[in-house]
């Protein structure tokens, strides 16, 4: 985001809207695969990802204006969310949802953390926009080695419930409710992720200490997932969500007054460590709500929904110089989100140990 604004002079509100675009591809993807995964093979899903990725990252070099940039932005996005959405498919399928979130997410995020170091050293810095839109295309054609391991049959997601069972599921709002606040608090996240470059750039940042600051991000948030995966339920499913957003909180406060590297750096740190976190804990809950066993499908395109609206949000939001209303507003969802899983939770504990007396 951050090269591109550079080389296509972008304003606020557009950098916003071409995250937006990029996750607007990945939520329409997740959204017609969800629909049409019991007819298309994960194994096939896959390879066109990965070639549709890699041919919209690589397009948009050469784009000759806004427009035809952000179709190629959403071409990468529509892409890259059928590989995630296989993953996560194959995930739900098994139990300890806490410990499968949890493990997902750090896998990913540690590869990304040595991307997000090597790429401003290596290559934005050098070659500006073409380095990091041909160095992730040529990079995502990598993850073509993973297909001997993916299925080439499609898979039922989860076994469709008996009919005693379907009588007895009752309301599934609780489910609902949980996935729309999902989408609120990864969109939210997602408003200030899109401006950490750009905060981080307004107080002359280098490119090596940004490269330095996303990197340690990236770690600090795969810890957050290796805590979910090592923890997962042990300690109970409300103290993940308090912990998370003391840690949200914090390194937003921190950040809204950073003038330098150390203080940009721990500011964004934090935040990180507690976004990735609560994630692991917010998808692990939906299925656990869940009386259908069938939402969790949906998670990516909660997430792909939120990422859309978070960044625009977010560009709208920013006034003149200061980029202290998104943090405030990414702070004001994580607040509401939090409060809100656990008043399910603690609702489904208790619906629990009535059941269990009963």
């Amino acid at each position: 985001l951050g090269s591109a604004a550079d080389k296509f002079s972008l304003e606020a509100s557009q950098i916003g809207l071409l995250g937006s675009a990029l996750l607007g591809g990945w939520f329409v993807s997740s959204v017609l695969y969800f629909l049409a995964n019991r007819k298309i093979g994960p194994n096939t899903a896959t390879l066109v990802g990965i070639v549709m990725t890699a041919v919209g990252y690589f397009l948009s070099q050469y784009a000759p204006g806004y427009s035809l940039l952000s179709a190629c932005w959403f071409l990468a996005g529509f892409g890259a969310a059928l590989p995630f959405c296989v993953a996560i498919q194959m995930l739900s399928m098994q139990g300890d949802q806490e410990r499968n979130m949890g493990a997902k997410l750090a896998t990913e995020v540690y590869l990304g953390a040595a991307l997000l170091y090597l790429f401003p050293v290596l290559l934005i810095s050098r070659w500006q926009y073409a380095g990091a839109s041909f160095g992730m295309a040529a990079f995502v054609l990598l993850a073509l080695i993973v297909l001997r391991y993916v299925p080439r049959q499609p898979q039922v997601h989860v076994e469709e419930p008996s009919a005693e069972e379907a009588s007895n599921n009752g309301s599934n709002a609780a489910a609902w409710i949980a996935l729309i606040g999902f989408m609120v608090f990864f969109g939210a996240q997602t408003g200030t992720w899109a401006f950490l470059e750009r905060i981080g750039s307004s107080i002359n940042l280098s490119a090596q200490e940004l490269g330095i600051s996303f990197a340690v991000l990236k770690l600090l948030g795969g810890a957050g997932g290796v805590t979910a995966a090592i923890v997962g339920s042990r300690l109970g499913l409300r103290w993940p969500h308090i912990a998370g957003l003391i840690g949200i909180g914090g390194g937003l406060f921190i950040l809204s007054g950073a003038t330098g590297f150390l203080g940009y750096a721990l500011g964004s740190w934090l935040w990180e460590f507690g976004f990735a976190l609560v994630q692991c804990y917010q998808m692990a809950a939906i299925p656990r709500l869940d009386k259908s066993k069938r939402l969790i499908a949906l998670v990516p395109a909660a997430a792909g929904l939120g990422a859309v609206l978070g960044p625009g949000v977010a560009g709208f939001l920013k006034t003149g110089d200061s980029y202290a209303p998104i943090l405030i507003f990414t702070f004001a969802c994580t607040v509401v989100t939090t409060a809100l899983y656990l008043m399910l939770l603690n609702k489904k504990r208790q619906t629990t140990l009535l059941a269990e007396e009963g």
